[in-house]
This record gives C-alpha cells, sequence and structure tokens, in this order.
C-alpha cells in the first residue's frame, strides 16, 4: 500500500495536532483523577468513621471499584483524544491549497499503480482538483518509468473524503484518506500517544 506517499505529512499534522490538544489532554486526564482521589477519600472516611469490619471489607470494596472506574474513564479519555487528534490531522490534508494536493495525490498515483491503465475512482468533492490533466501529468511520468501511461477518470464517484481509488477489472486498490490514515494510525498511534500522555499515568 503506497502510505509512503503522504505518512511525513500525516505524520507532521498529526504531531502539530497532539501538541495543540495536549493542554486539554493534561486538564482532563487530572480532572478525573482529582474525581476519583476525592472520591476514594470519601470512602476512607467513611469507613473509619463506621469502625467495623463489614466496613473495612465494604471500602476495599468501594475502593477498588473506584479505582477500576478510574482507568477505565482514562482509557476513554485518551482513546478520545487520540481520535481527535487524527481526525484533525485528517481534516488538514483535506483542506490543503489545491497546489499542494495535488501534488500529493500525484506522488500517491506514482507509487500506487501497478500497469499503468487502470481506472481512478475519486470523490465528487474533488472533482475540480484530481482531473484528467493532473492524470496525464501522472501519465507522462508513468511512461518514463516503463508503465503504461493510460490512467483515465472513472465515470464513476464514491463518497470518501479525499484521495483515490484505483481499478482494473475485480481489482481495486484503495487509496482514500481514510484508508491511508487508517493504516499510518497503526504506526503513529503509540508516538501520538507519546505527545498526548507523556508522564501522564494512570
Amino acid at each position: 500500500m503506497a502510505v509512503e506517499a503522504i505518512i511525513d505529512k500525516i505524520m507532521a499534522d498529526a504531531k502539530a495536532e497532539a501538541e495543540e490538544i495536549k493542554q486539554k489532554a493534561e486538564k482532563e486526564i487530572e480532572k478525573i483523577k482529582e474525581e476519583q482521589r476525592a472520591n476514594i477519600e470519601r470512602i476512607r472516611v467513611s469507613a473509619e468513621e463506621e469502625g467495623k469490619i463489614q466496613a473495612e471489607e465494604e471500602k476495599r470494596r468501594l475502593i477498588s471499584a473506584a479505582e477500576l472506574d478510574q482507568r477505565q474513564r482514562l482509557l476513554r479519555e485518551k482513546q478520545d483524544l487520540i481520535e481527535e487528534t487524527f481526525k484533525r490531522a485528517m481534516k488538514r490534508v483535506i483542506e490543503m491549497g489545491r497546489d499542494d494536493y495535488c501534488r500529493l495525490i500525484e506522488a500517491l498515483l506514482i507509487k500506487a499503480v501497478d500497469d499503468g491503465d487502470e481506472e481512478v475512482i475519486i470523490s465528487p468533492k474533488d472533482e475540480d482538483r484530481i482531473t484528467q490533466e493532473l492524470l496525464e501529468r501522472v501519465n507522462l511520468k508513468l511512461s518514463e518509468d516503463g508503465r503504461k501511461g493510460q490512467l483515465k477518470l472513472s465515470d464513476k464517484t464514491r463518497e470518501m473524503a479525499g484521495g483515490f481509488v484505483l481499478t482494473k477489472g475485480r481489482k481495486e486498490v484503495n487509496c482514500s484518506l481514510e484508508s491511508i490514515f487508517s493504516l499510518a494510525r497503526e504506526e503513529l498511534e503509540g508516538e501520538v500517544a507519546g505527545i498526548l500522555f507523556e508522564d501522564k499515568g494512570p
């Protein structure tokens, strides 16, 4: 899969978005921890006031439940923040200027094309950016590279955020932004999480 064509762009944007929402992440995580610390302290005080064996057992049970709830809430919060980071990074790519976006698509096509006579399915939103003129520039480079250089736009379009799908016969190569970001996320999620939650363990 031709993720390499935009992996650096995705990485840069994801890191930039992670830095932007890092402060939000820190505040949300600290808020959850503070709420749970207060909850656990209330449980301890209540048990000590009752001073009974049953109360001690109940205290341990409630504290354990509170700690589990905190871990689950922290996990959900972290997952939500990572999701937000990648959504905002993809939005950056979608909203790139026309020239930058076209260069990105050209590079991706050159890496993704196999034979060079595939049809290119695009999003209706990209009809004014991914044109046959763009494909002709790519075709020239494909010909120089020993491939057929006969790419053409498909009569069909497909709903996607951006990018394209290559098709030839029954074979498809999905280079939509959704597909590329999904694959890139597998590689980058740990690094982005490190930026968001550095030294912010449960």
